[in-house]
């Protein structure tokens, strides 16, 4: 099959492409500058210039898939930047699709759709959308609704992974780790608050799939790893394999959400660029646990994991 990425210069997309070209398939690549796609093609994958800004006017070949990875994540910004890039750039991503005659359109969410300030424990694709007003979470979270108008147009497939994993490039894993190597870090409820997690190579498996299978179309489907976690073994063993951990220090996660609560809309009104020490979102993901039922997944399209977190860290450790 022939697909194409935007983000492909990205944790996530990178990964997938390469999992994709190991499977055979064609792979060509958005990609913002001259540097990124020097990298890109000295994988394998074809580089096309531009952003999601620029790809309507961008020429890009025939596919059978696009695959839409791109989107801002992490930022301390206000919610029309990142409406900008994760709602309208979803838009661009799709009209782009129709309009190189791609049979299907996958694009990778999250399952910060569903985020309320309350534990989410087990969630299927029949659980109802949150209402978290993250910039984050709701940008996401239009995207969604945003594609549900375009099924009549072309196959649609959304796919929800859950902290995506893998290798020390992750820009989370880089946080976490700059978080270790300064011991500026407070735990939330002791880090005992349990998540699912997603392998990148177990997400590159499923677009695989949801990408070939007939009855993927239409459909949303959560993304995990078999086994969960609590968040403090989780990061503690991804730091070991560097020879890093976070220090032990917690604070209850109710004082966090008050904290961040608090601290967010002096930062807003003053117009500070700087991120907060604590931001909503940060202090809700960190003390409530999150959990994702994979059980349509697998029945439907036949997904299982193709790595286990024993053999990522194995990885991670050598690489």
């Amino acid at each position: 099959m022939q697909f194409f990425i935007t983000g492909a210069a990205g944790f996530t997309g990178f990964a997938t492409a390469q999992y994709l070209l190991q499977q055979g398939h064609t792979v060509i690549g958005l990609c913002r500058n001259d540097t990124q796609a020097k990298r890109l093609q000295a994988t394998g994958i074809q580089p096309v210039l531009g952003t999601l800004e620029t790809l309507a006017e961008t020429t890009i070949p025939h596919v059978d898939v696009v695959l839409h990875c791109a989107a801002l994540l992490g930022k301390w910004a206000p919610y029309a930047e990142y409406e900008k890039v994760n709602v309208q750039g979803t838009k661009a991503a799709i009209e782009k699709a129709m309009a190189i005659g791609a049979q299907r359109f996958l694009h990778i969410s999250t399952d910060m759709v569903l985020l309320n300030d309350a534990d989410i424990c087990n969630a299927t694709e029949e659980t109802p959308l949150g209402n978290a007003s993250y910039a984050y979470a709701k940008s996401k979270r239009e995207a969604e609704v945003l594609l549900q108008s375009y099924h009549s147009q072309i196959e649609i497939v959304i796919l929800r992974p859950r902290m995506i994993w893998g290798n020390t490039q992750n820009p989370l894993y880089k946080s976490m780790q700059q978080a270790a190597e300064t011991g500026r870090f407070l735990w939330l409820n002791k880090g005992r608050v349990q998540t699912s997690v997603t392998h990148v190579l177990n997400l590159a498996a499923a677009i695989e799939l949801a990408a070939q299978h007939p009855a993927a179309a239409g459909q949303v489907y959560h993304v995990a790893d078999k086994q969960p976690h609590t968040l403090y073994d989780f990061w503690q063993q991804q730091l070991a394999t560097q020879q890093l951990r976070l220090p032990d220090t917690s604070i209850p996660g109710w004082m966090a959400r008050l904290m961040a609560d608090c601290i967010e809309p002096v930062w807003k009104c003053f117009g500070i660029k700087k991120a907060p020490p604590i931001t909503r979102m940060a202090a809700v993901s960190f003390s409530r646990s999150c959990t994702l039922n994979t059980q349509k997944i697998a029945c439907e399209l036949g997904y299982a994991d193709i790595i286990s977190f024993e053999e990522g860290l194995r990885q991670m450790k050598h690489h």
